[in-house]
């Protein structure tokens, strides 16, 4: 799994987990949820009564289930206030996950940045030394401009310097002579 692919799911999760804990939150406001929840209760227990043959026991029965009504209507705040706690518990989880992934991804960044400083140096030095060494041999003559004679009598397989780099090396040689100081003395 990618790491784009974690942090959607981990997004997804946590926008769930925010969406439950909004749902939760606005039932326990809504006297509908609480109407269905005791009358689901309520007929789940009439259902049994009916089952039952004996009158005595049936009437035993439908008093213990009217005793306990009040305190399954008044069960929901508490059951919910902890539901609401554990939705609260995942989010600060998902929370947690996402935290950690964007410090994951940013180290990773800064890695790639640096590898790409760090190469892009590497690289910047090898072209510097190159160059240098043109310019050495240019400056010794050991390397002139080519000429079309010296293209035909070249060995095969081997490749001069282009035309653009010896120039490019000759032109810093003249920068670099024009910028030294001029010694009058000798």
């Amino acid at each position: 799994m990618s790491d784009k692919e974690f942090e959607e799911k981990v997004k997804k999760g946590l926008a769930e987990a925010k969406q439950d804990l909004s749902n939760t939150r606005s039932r326990i406001k809504n006297p509908k949820y609480h109407e269905n929840r005791v009358g689901n209760a309520l007929k789940g227990a009439i259902t049994e009564l009916r089952e039952m043959s004996d009158e005595v026991n049936m009437i035993q029965e439908l008093l213990g289930i009217i005793d306990q009504v009040p305190a399954f209507v008044g069960a929901a705040w508490p059951e919910n206030e902890v539901l609401v706690n554990q939705l609260e518990g995942r989010i600060s989880a998902w929370q947690d996950v996402e935290n950690q992934l964007s410090d994951h991804v940013q180290a990773i960044e800064k890695q790639k940045l640096a590898d790409e400083i760090e190469n892009s140096i590497e690289e910047k030095k090898e072209e510097f030394e190159r160059m240098r060494d043109l310019a050495a041999k240019v400056e010794s003559g050991e390397i002139s401009e080519p000429t079309k004679m010296s293209s035909i009598r070249r060995p095969p397989g081997t490749r001069p310097e282009s035309l653009s780099s010896i120039r490019k090396a000759q032109h810093s040689l003249k920068q670099l002579q024009n910028e030294l100081p001029k010694d009058s003395e000798g």
